[in-house]
């Protein structure tokens, strides 16, 4: 509950969080100046209640010196009973001198409701009661003591009618600042609320040439300055990404042509080198590090009753297992170390005959990354030699 309290408050306008401050601020001034009168009333109001009364008991006391000299009760209750005059008298009462009770205010009060132990002289507050002790002296005799008591009945009404005017006063005063601060809150929040809107016209539209309105020179202007310097580079810098855009597309178009004819005369050039390649009459292999076979013309084919697509990407013993420990195998292992080979005569573990090999490494960067194999048939050329060493033995 609390937190979706919080989530609301949060969630509450500028306007409304400004009327919200202004009035609570308005209602605390209020609320202290109302409660510091009230203190300061009811101390100067307990003060006064006090000198009047003290002032009261001693025109009743110095009046009563008669009546306690003469113990003429009939006189001291005539006395008293001039105390109706003021209405927030509770009770009075004359004690003699030894401090038994002479008479009382009003005169059917029974004795229990007056002190029957005489406290020190002077005025104080009891519970709701201002009670106080008067000496009755006549000259320098003490002729015995009054008592009188009076309620607080008086401050009480007279705070009721402060609570009442001050009740009236705060409610035409919240009404005066919520007036108030309706029409002097939109120069705070209506510039506030455009920059929003200009805010969320530029995210919608992406227009950046727009600016926001400058009402005035203050925070607020400051505000402004700052929205429209930051729209101003925004619109500088989408300028900047346009125009370098509109230039990578053309270098990348620039670019995609030059590949497109560096790519036809690659494939112009691989073509010239297939054909001539498979022109030869020699056979023609390419193996790399790990002796796989990546080209191999058609004589190849032809001499081994292969077809390319059988062999490339494999590994030349998978291809020949015949072949590996032959004399072929260990030319290719020291053409990979970056040796260069040739031998003239190599008879052929793989379809018999014999054969004139090369074996050139290709390297890069003094790295040998392949292995050229040109093998060219001398069988014929064997046979003829052996049927003429024949022929010349017999001769």
């Amino acid at each position: 509950m609390i937190e979706r309290i919080k989530m609301k408050r949060r969630d509450t306008s500028i306007q409304g969080k400004l009327m919200r401050v202004i009035l609570l601020t308005s209602g605390v001034v209020l609320l202290l100046t109302c409660a510091a009168f009230f203190t300061y009333e009811y101390i100067t109001f307990r003060q006064t209640t006090v000198r009047q009364l003290s002032t009261l008991g001693e025109i009743i006391a110095s009046n009563s010196t008669a009546a306690l000299a003469f113990d003429d009760k009939d006189d001291a209750a005539e006395i008293l009973n001039a105390l109706k005059a003021e209405k927030h008298i509770r009770a009075a009462a004359l004690y003699d001198t030894s401090g038994q009770l002479f008479s009382t205010y009003p005169a059917n009060t029974p004795a229990k409701d007056f002190p029957t132990h005489l406290e020190s002289n002077g005025y104080r507050f009891n519970n709701s009661y201002l009670e106080g002790y008067q000496p009755v002296v006549q000259g320098t005799k003490r002729l015995g003591t009054l008592y009188i008591k009076s309620d607080m009945e008086a401050i009480y009404n007279r705070f009721q009618l402060y609570g009442l005017i001050a009740s009236i006063f705060i409610g035409v005063s919240f009404l005066f600042a919520y007036l108030l601060s309706r029409r002097l809150q939109r120069s705070i929040s209506t510039p506030i609320l455009k920059l929003a809107q200009m805010a969320r016209a530029v995210s919608d539209q992406r227009d950046y040439t727009v600016r926001a309105s400058k009402y005035s020179n203050d925070e607020l202007g400051v505000l402004t300055d700052a929205f429209n310097h930051m729209l101003t580079q925004i619109e500088a810098q989408n300028l900047e990404i346009t125009s370098f855009n509109h230039r990578l597309e053309q270098k990348v178009k620039e670019r995609t042509l030059e590949l497109e004819e560096a790519n036809d005369i690659l494939t112009q050039q691989n073509d010239f080198i297939e054909t001539i390649i498979d022109s030869s009459v020699h056979i023609l292999a390419v193996l790399d590090e790990d002796m796989r076979f990546t080209a191999i013309n058609k004589a190849g084919e032809q001499a081994y009753g292969i077809h390319r697509e059988e062999v490339l990407g494999k590994v030349y013993t998978d291809v020949f297992p015949q072949a590996k420990g032959s004399k072929t195998y260990n030319d290719i292992v020291s053409a990979l170390q970056g040796e260069k080979i040739h031998n003239t005569v190599t008879h052929s573990a793989i379809i018999g005959g014999y054969f004139e090999n090369y074996l050139i490494p290709l390297k890069q960067n003094d790295k040998v990354y392949g292995v050229l194999a040109l093998s060219h048939d001398v069988t014929a050329i064997m046979e003829a030699s052996e049927k003429l060493k024949v022929l010349n033995s017999e001769l």
